[in-house]
């Protein structure tokens, strides 16, 4: 039997939050399509959010390499053109629909990776598939379009914890840092 301990570790990403009236948007919309569709669970409204990169468990003692890691990276602000929700039917979940996720998300995501894995971090090597989760567990789904788009102006992004609960995951903020404007005419309005 060993006298050490096994070192804490918490469930941690790097994600995009929306501020809450594209939150309640979402919510709202997620919540018309359970109720007339063929069940599931919305997400909660608080949760709403796109994952940038999923980390896992990591060793608590790494946090704050991980923040310093995350103040070294700089990215673009850039819009999302929610159209309406599509269905994911091997996860059975329900998506926001994006027409079309701008390079500035995939280069933030690409730094990131970049950089977390040259200190050493263990990362996902799939495909980067950015995606807004609404509703888990449907059965089917009839896609929903929006007559007006909501538009979300993505202008920073966080370190989330992830505790899994009785009432299901709750997000706790570790870290924030700001996107830099574009200097592209209409990259984001």
């Amino acid at each position: 039997m060993s006298d050490t301990a096994r070192p804490e570790t918490v469930r941690l990403f790097f994600a995009i939050q929306p501020n809450s009236v594209i939150q309640t948007a979402l919510c709202q919309m997620a919540e018309k399509t359970v109720a007339s569709e063929h069940g599931g669970r919305c997400i909660k409204l608080e949760n709403i959010h796109l994952t940038v990169l999923f980390l896992g468990d990591v060793v608590t003692d790494k946090i704050d390499m991980l923040r310093g890691i995350a103040d070294n990276i700089t990215a673009q602000m850039f819009r999302l053109s929610i159209q309406g929700t599509m269905f994911w039917k091997k996860n059975r979940i329900v998506m926001a629909r994006v027409e079309h996720y701008p390079a500035a998300l995939f280069a933030l995501a690409d730094a990131l990776k970049t950089a977390l894995i040259a200190a050493g971090f263990a990362c996902e090597d799939r495909k980067y598939k950015p995606h807004i989760t609404l509703i888990r567990k449907a059965d089917a789904h009839v896609p929903v379009q929006l007559e007006k788009p909501i538009h979300w102006d993505v202008t920073d992004w966080l370190l989330l914890q992830s505790r899994l609960s009785d009432h299901g995951a709750c997000y706790t903020e570790l870290g924030r840092w700001p996107l830099l404007p574009n200097t592209e005419p209409n990259s984001i309005h």
